[in-house]
């Protein structure tokens, strides 16, 4: 596949708009953690880092980039553990088989409580007014970095797809393949938009998402089975988790799974 690399003033210009929503995020967190408001600060944050690996070198190993970076990945963290909280209460109110499951509703939102206060310190120490801003470099070097990350990715990817697709009880595979599609689809979005690149970002975000819902399942069964006598809500969503993970393993080309295993080799 034919990959061209946008202007490197579009990284640098990416790169500012993300980090104001960042910081627009963390506000949002500590007025009310609302799930939106959390599931935006992950988002952002994913987009933020983004446009970061595609800065010039000297701009990623500066020490002032790394400490503010690191202080947003302590937000991250804090923010997707909530996160993973807010699926399975989401995904337990929207079944009516699940919605007996009150005893675990209640034990997920006090542990959500519990882990407010680390995520609203994160929050308050995520401030970016210090991160320098990187030179633009030149639309060679951008383009030789984007295809030699969205190659690296692709590669792990096509690793975990192979290995969650011959065991459904790979679940960190699945998970770290879900995570190389949202990275390599975000870092599609630098390059010149054409048939193909708009094809491959349909296919990943599909991926995504298809892989995100047995996430859901997985999460959510994880949680059911901590709590005694959830044997038959557990069995449900097994069976759920069951269904989505051969749809999207089917042979054949009508399969999320086939689709995107070409779209990866043809970014490799």
């Amino acid at each position: 596949m034919k990959i061209e690399a946008v202007d490197p003033s579009d990284v640098r210009e990416a790169l500012g708009y993300s980090k104001r929503r960042v910081e627009r995020a963390a506000k949002s967190c500590m007025e009310g953690a609302t799930p939106k408001a959390v599931h935006e600060a992950r988002t952002s944050i994913h987009k933020l880092l983004t446009a970061v690996s595609l800065t010039p070198k000297r701009f990623r190993t500066d020490a002032e980039t790394r400490k503010a970076l690191r202080r947003v990945k302590l937000f991250y963290k804090s923010c997707a553990d909530i996160r993973d909280i807010d699926t399975i209460v989401h995904t337990l109110a929207s079944d009516d088989r699940l919605r007996s499951a009150e005893g675990v509703a209640r034990e997920l939102h006090k542990g959500r409580v519990l882990l407010l206060s680390e995520m609203l310190r994160s929050a308050r120490r995520s401030n970016l007014g210090d991160l320098p801003k990187p030179e633009p470099g030149t639309k060679r070097r951008l383009r030789a970095r984007l295809l030699r990350l969205i190659e690296a990715k692709a590669v792990e990817a096509l690793r975990s797809y192979d290995i969650a697709g011959s065991d459904q009880r790979r679940q960190s595979d699945l998970h770290s393949l879900r995570k190389e599609c949202r990275e390599i689809r975000y870092l599609l979005d630098f390059a010149v938009p054409s048939e193909e690149v708009d094809e491959a970002k349909a296919v990943l975000e599909e991926a995504r998402s298809k892989l995100g819902a047995i996430r859901d399942d997985d999460l959510t069964l994880h949680a059911l089975m901590r709590a005694a006598g959830n044997s038959q809500l557990s069995s449900a969503v097994a069976d759920s988790r069951r269904r989505k993970y051969a749809a999207f393993f089917a042979k054949g080309a009508e399969s999320g799974g086939e689709r995107l295993s070409l779209c990866l080799r043809q970014l490799r």
